[in-house]
C-alpha cells in the first residue's frame, strides 16, 4: 500500500467509525496527473446516498486541509453492494436468514475426512444466527457452527 493510500485509509476509518460506519475498503487508482479514490463503507442498516454524501464532504474536507492530494483527484463513496464478499463479522447481522454461498477453510466436517484438512470447499446455506465469532447455518437442513475465521469468502445470495 502506497503511503498515500495508507493517510487516506487512516482518514476514512477515522470518520467513517466516528459516523457509526464500518469502513470496508478503500481504493487508489489513477496516476499523478489525475487520482480515483473509492471508498467503500457499511452499517447494520446499510448506508444512504445521503450518509454517503456526508463521508464524502468530511474526507474531502480533510483531504483538502492536509493538502494530501495536490493533483486532480475523484472520491466515490458507496455501499459495498450485494455481489461483494462480505469481510467483516459485523456485515452479517443485517443478512440473517438470508441464503449465503461461503467457501470454507478447513470446513468443520474435517474430522471427519482428515484427507480435506486445510482444502476450501464451496457451500450453499441460510444463515440462522450469530453466537460471538460463530455463525450458524442450515446447510442440507442441518445446523451447522461455522467459525467466522473459517470463511474464505461469503456472498448473499439473491433470491426473487
Amino acid at each position: 500500500m502506497s503511503p498515500m493510500q495508507e493517510k487516506v485509509t487512516e482518514i476514512a476509518e477515522q470518520i467513517t467509525r466516528n459516523a457509526g460506519f464500518l469502513l470496508i475498503e478503500v481504493s487508489l487508482r489513477g496516476d499523478d496527473s489525475e487520482h480515483i479514490i473509492e471508498i467503500y463503507v457499511d452499517s447494520l442498516k446499510g448506508i444512504s446516498v445521503d450518509e454517503c454524501a456526508y463521508l464524502s464532504r468530511e474526507i474531502t474536507s480533510v483531504i483538502e486541509k492536509t493538502s494530501l492530494i495536490t493533483s486532480k483527484y475523484r472520491l466515490d463513496i458507496s455501499s459495498p453492494g450485494i455481489e461483494r464478499s462480505l469481510k467483516f463479522l459485523e456485515q452479517y447481522p443485517k443478512h440473517l436468514h438470508r441464503k449465503f454461498e461461503l467457501e470454507l477453510i478447513e470446513p468443520l466436517f474435517a474430522e471427519d475426512a482428515p484427507d480435506i484438512a486445510g482444502t476450501v470447499i464451496s457451500v450453499t446455506g441460510k444463515l440462522l444466527k450469530l453466537e460471538g465469532g460463530i455463525l450458524i447455518f442450515s446447510l442440507n437442513n442441518k445446523e451447522i457452527n461455522i467459525n467466522f475465521n473459517n470463511i474464505k469468502t461469503a456472498r448473499v445470495l439473491i433470491s426473487f
